[in-house]
């Protein structure tokens, strides 16, 4: 399985195509990394979020 979004760019500019898992592996050569954005719902509300995380209970150091 070749992810689309690894091999097709790269399949086009330079005619090779990676296998997902080593693409991974070249980043990491290359002292990179993949970086994605954390997902978050569409009809989040930030505001209804900052007031859950004010009135939570936070746990103390175990």
């Amino acid at each position: 399985m070749v992810s689309e979004t690894v091999a097709s760019p790269r399949q086009r500019g330079y005619g090779v195509e990676y296998h997902e898992t080593y693409a991974y592996d070249l980043l990491k050569e290359a002292g990179l990394s993949l970086r994605t954005a954390r997902p978050q719902h569409h009809e989040a509300d930030p505001e209804e979020k900052a007031e859950f995380q004010e009135t939570v209970e936070k746990n103390g150091p175990n």
